[in-house]
C-alpha cells in the first residue's frame, strides 16, 4: 500500500538573487499535488522616515505594504517583478520534476521590514508546516546591523526550518 501524507504549505524565504535557485530547489524537492508554496520576499526599509511610518503596523498586509506603495512606488514595484520573477523560476523547477504544476498553489507575498524579524511572523501567518531559507550571503557588519536571517527563523518559527 502506499502512504499518503497531508498538504503540506511549504514557505520559502526569496530575495530575487542568484541564491533564490538552491532554496527553491530544496523547497520543491518533495513536493506532493495539493501542495501549497508560499513565497515571502521581504523588502527592507532604510531611511528613518521609512521606519517611523511603518512601525507597528500590521506586518504583510494592509499598511506597511499600502504605504510603500503608496510612498516608494519604484520599490514597490521592483518588489513585485521580483516576486513574479521568482513564480516563473518556481514553475521552471517543477517542470523539471514533471510536477503537474496545475495541481500546486503557489503564492508570492511582498512584506514590508527586515527579514530576520518578517519571515518568521510571515510563516506563522500562513500557517507553513516548514519554511526553507537560505543560511545567508550578508556582510559580517549586515548581520550585525540587520541580524542573523537564518538563526532568528530558527529561533522564532513556529514550523520546522530548512537552512539551504
Amino acid at each position: 500500500p502506499s502512504f499518503s501524507r497531508p498538504n503540506v504549505r511549504i514557505g520559502v524565504a526569496v530575495d530575487g538573487t542568484e541564491f533564490d535557485v538552491p532554496v527553491i530547489e530544496a523547497a520543491v524537492r518533495s513536493i506532493q499535488e495539493g501542495d501549497t508554496i508560499e513565497l515571502f520576499h521581504c523588502q527592507e526599509l532604510f531611511s528613518p522616515d521609512q521606519r517611523f511610518d511603518c512601525l507597528n503596523r500590521e506586518m504583510g498586509t494592509g499598511t506597511a505594504v499600502d504605504w510603500l506603495h503608496a510612498n516608494d512606488h519604484k520599490t514597490f514595484q521592483e518588489a513585485q517583478v521580483t516576486l513574479q520573477r521568482v513564480k516563473q523560476t518556481t514553475l521552471s523547477l517543477l517542470n523539471q520534476l514533471n510536477v503537474d504544476v496545475s495541481k500546486i498553489e503557489i503564492n508570492g507575498k511582498m512584506w514590508v521590514g527586515l527579514p530576520s524579524k518578517v519571515l518568521p511572523l510571515a510563516c506563522n501567518d500562513k500557517h507553513c508546516d516548514i519554511l526553507v531559507v537560505g543560511r545567508g550571503h550578508s556582510s559580517r557588519l549586515k548581520t550585525m546591523l540587520l541580524g542573523n536571517v537564518s538563526k532568528n527563523c530558527l529561533e522564532h518559527c513556529h514550523c520546522p526550518v530548512v537552512l539551504v
